[in-house]
């Protein structure tokens, strides 16, 4: 069967750190309600007093037989006060035990939350992450829009931003952002409900040449080669062809930055204005594939030949470049992995004409060389004739051409689309035309402005062997053979003088 996976949101809930005031406003109300008990007390003090001196007068007044009778009832009063009292404090002792109890285990709770936690989403429902406060790097002023920037099979990158600015933001900006792995995930509570929950760990700021904020959108990750379990976070960014690059690298086994020269790959093309838009990366044959979409792809094997360039360009589809990024391009163009190749999708518009979905394959050269790179079409499709479906009409969505979201990874013929006005997400085979996927609720997702969920909002994720075999009981089932971890290194390369 497919491996399990997820539509993933880039940006997380987040909750700020406000248990503080919030216990101090409980405390308030608390002491608040203790000073108007021992008013009210005072004030039945002085009632039972004037019914006690009313009372005195009366019992002066009966006759002897009377006060005998009212003895005797006063001392069958005061045996059941006794016993009633008694009780009370058997009661009092029992909840005192149960409120320790449950005072331990609010402790314990306290002590083990995680930093993240995610709920576990079947596609085409979206999986939103929840970040606690233990996840900022700088609690006081927790970045409520952090960004995910890339996944691995154990592991998510997150990028912090530093206030004023927010995780998701990428324009240039005078300070360092915050990277933080997310790693170690917990699935001991699935069964019971509970979301997985995952660890937060800080990778430190380099000391120079730390990539721009432009450059960390166009991080990924890229499976090690070696036996040896390295994490480092990645990515490459220049802006203009002729630029020298300088890379910079975090290599977690030696918990240090590194730095290295290396050649500019990109074309001088005389028709656009050469710059390099960063749209994203994505982790095909252990190699790293960072793309623009209005221009092509920058792919780095980690391990290359030191004899050989470690960068190298390929343009897009013939006919697909533009002379500049539009904006909103990720809501019509996208490039990821998905079964086993490496594909460009795009809804084309022409003028006059229905708008169609198109995907091309990456086919390599035929010696194994990774120099030349050519594009396979696999398929196009009008929308007019997914319309005139009947599993289209079924779901009584409108006539109007959608935001492409992304490809599931174990068929590229399924491909997920949003209609951002009804908040509606749907999956559909192309070449067969047939809506396979759609849930009438509306698709929930977390930005700091109105955006559809394109894959600049959210990605696939492959799920950890730990999280599929813990949400999905028929993979578990179906699972056969041990699954390998990989860790993951993550390259920076910037120009001189960013």
């Amino acid at each position: 069967m497919p491996w399990p996976w997820v539509i993933l949101a880039r940006i997380p809930r987040v909750v700020a750190g406000e248990a503080s005031a919030e216990t101090e406003v409980d405390a308030d109300v608390q002491a608040e309600g203790v000073d108007e008990a021992e008013a009210a007390a005072h004030d039945l003090e002085a009632e039972v007093e004037e019914d006690a001196q009313a009372e005195e007068v009366d019992e002066a007044e009966l006759d002897a037989g009377m006060e005998v009778e009212a003895d005797a009832l006063a001392e069958g009063v005061d045996e059941a006060e006794l016993d009633s009292e008694e009780e009370v404090e058997k009661d009092a002792q029992a909840e005192g035990v149960d409120e320790a109890e449950l005072s331990s285990e609010d402790e314990a709770d306290v002590e083990h939350t995680a930093d993240f936690s995610i709920p576990v989403a079947l596609p085409p429902r979206i999986t939103v992450m929840t970040a606690a406060p233990t996840a900022h790097p700088v609690r006081n002023s927790p970045d409520m829009y952090p960004y995910v920037l890339g996944v691995g099979s154990g592991c998510i990158l997150f990028n912090f931003g530093v206030e004023p600015f927010y995780g998701v933001c990428f324009a240039d900006r005078p300070y360092q952002s915050n990277l933080t792995m997310v790693r170690h995930f917990d699935c001991s509570g699935v069964e019971q409900g509970h979301p997985v929950t995952a660890t937060a760990e800080r990778i430190p700021l380099a000391t120079a040449n730390m990539p721009s904020s432009p450059t960390l959108r166009a991080s990924g990750s890229s499976p090690s080669a070696t036996a040896k379990p390295t994490s480092l976070p990645s990515s490459w960014y220049t802006r203009a062809a002729g630029a020298p690059c300088s890379s910079s690298y975090f290599s977690a086994g030696f918990n240090k930055w590194f730095q290295e020269t290396t050649q500019n790959p990109l074309p001088n093309d005389t028709n656009r204005d050469g710059e390099w838009v960063p749209s994203g990366v994505v982790s095909f044959k252990k190699i790293l594939w960072w793309f623009d979409l209005s221009w092509g792809i920058t792919s780095l094997d980690p391990f290359h030949d030191l004899e050989e360039p470690p960068l190298r360009f390929r343009r897009l589809p013939e006919g697909r470049a533009l002379d500049k990024a539009p904006p909103n391009i990720h809501d019509r163009r996208c490039i990821t992995e998905s079964q086993g190749g490496l594909r460009y999708v795009e809804i084309i518009i022409p003028e006059g004409e229905a708008a169609t979905v198109s995907m091309w394959s990456w086919i390599p050269a035929a010696d194994g060389n990774d120099e030349t790179i050519a594009w396979e079409m696999k398929y196009a499709m009008s929308f007019a004739e997914i319309w005139e479906d009947d599993s289209y009409k079924a779901t009584r969505l409108p006539r109007k051409v959608p935001v492409l979201v992304l490809v599931c990874p174990s068929d590229a013929n399924l491909v997920c689309f949003a209609l951002e006005l009804e908040e509606r997400l749907f999956s559909v085979n192309v070449p067969e035309r047939r809506v396979v996927e759609f849930i009438e609720d509306s698709y929930e997702l977390v930005t700091p402005w109105p955006a559809a969920p394109s894959c600049l909002y959210v990605l696939p994720w492959s799920l950890p062997l730990k999280i599929a075999q813990a949400c999905y009981l028929e993979f578990r089932l179906a699972l056969c053979a041990a699954y390998q971890y990989y860790y993951f290194d993550f390259l920076f390369l910037v120009p001189h003088g960013l």
